[in-house]
């Protein structure tokens, strides 16, 4: 590959990442919990669905972990309710042999 088609890719790579990016913006959401680069460097986090990457990470062609902590979260709350349920069964249960 000559010097030439290289720097046609990378502008066309760059072009790519930047109607990704306004398109988050313009479509994406507000997460519950910003991604940690967003959250360190107080940036507006904007996630869309189905990327794995906010906008302010793309722009600055950073990792991003915003879908991981977004699933995450999810996934403790769940686990949570679970155990707070559980937790009510078994004080019921206790309530009941006391009796």
């Amino acid at each position: 590959m000559n010097r030439i088609a290289k720097a046609r890719k990378t502008e066309r790579k760059v072009l790519s990442e930047k109607i990704l990016a306004s398109y988050i913006i313009n479509f994406g959401t507000t997460p519950t919990m910003p991604c940690a680069n967003c959250f360190r460097h107080q940036r507006k986090c904007r996630m869309a669905e189905g990327f794995s990457r906010c906008s302010e990470c793309l722009t600055r062609k950073v990792s991003c972990d915003g879908a991981d902590v977004s699933y995450r979260l999810a996934k403790n709350i769940e686990e949570r309710k679970k155990m707070e349920s559980e937790e009510q069964r078994l004080l019921e249960r206790l309530l009941f042999l006391k009796k």
